[in-house]
């Protein structure tokens, strides 16, 4: 009797997950920082779910949920991210690492979070007319303490042309006082000072995706399980 117990005991949490519900994103979740004058300084709590994730050494898939924080930086590609000539130009997105390019060459993800922000700046009682970019290696003497930059748009960088051309989707508010999202792509030099929003994987949850039939089998023995267990106390 005490083994059935045992069994029954391991199969309970798996019924949890089964039933358990996939996070979704929404404007309202987004955490939106603001300063004194009513400008967004950075974005939290942006999230993307990928559902069908194979990860190494595992037989299951599963839905995957990614948690970022956006800052506004102000300054040159090659001073905020790195020079993408370089071999040592890092466009990984582990968590917990800053290296901000958490979007580099998945145009999909990239739209995502610019309409999440966009929706996101609209919703806000009071409507913001800029975003707050932090210089990123400003000259001394004349920008000590380290300023911010007021800008009505801002590009999340995507790609490299191979050269010296970097392509970024863009955030911009637009005439009408309303943050959209620009259809085509930005291109802008590596050197070019302007407005990125840079990302931040901040949390991560993998939840594994059990198929439907499998869902149905797993329900009976449980209650196979415990109806035994019953029986025999």
């Amino acid at each position: 009797m005490l083994k059935k117990m045992l069994q029954c005991k391991r199969v309970i949490p798996l019924m949890a997950t089964l039933f358990s519900s996939v996070p979704v994103t929404s404007a309202e979740a987004i955490t939106v920082n603001r300063d004194i004058d009513g400008n967004v300084t950075s974005v939290e709590d942006i999230q993307i779910v990928e559902t069908g994730v194979q990860l190494p050494d595992s037989d299951f898939l599963f839905t995957v949920t990614n948690t970022y924080r956006i800052d506004f930086l102000y300054g040159t590609f090659n001073d905020i991210f790195g020079d993408p000539n370089q071999p040592d130009f890092d466009t990984s997105c582990d968590l917990g690492e800053s290296n901000k390019l958490c979007f580099w060459q998945n145009d999909p993800q990239a739209e995502f979070v610019i309409n999440q922000m966009n929706d996101a700046f609209n919703a806000l009682p009071t409507f913001p007319l800029n975003v707050v970019g932090t210089v990123i290696d400003p000259p001394p003497p004349d920008f000590l303490p380290v300023p911010t930059v007021n800008s009505n748009f801002y590009y999340i960088p995507k790609d490299f042309n191979g050269v010296d051309v970097i392509i970024s989707r863009q955030g911009r508010n637009n005439d009408n006082n309303i943050w959209e999202t620009e259809t085509d792509d930005f291109p802008s030099g590596t050197g070019v000072v302007t407005s990125y929003a840079g990302a931040q994987l901040t949390s991560q949850e993998f939840e594994a995706e059990i198929p439907e039939s499998s869902n149905v089998i797993g329900i009976i023995v449980i209650g196979l399980s415990m109806i035994l267990v019953t029986k025999k106390k």
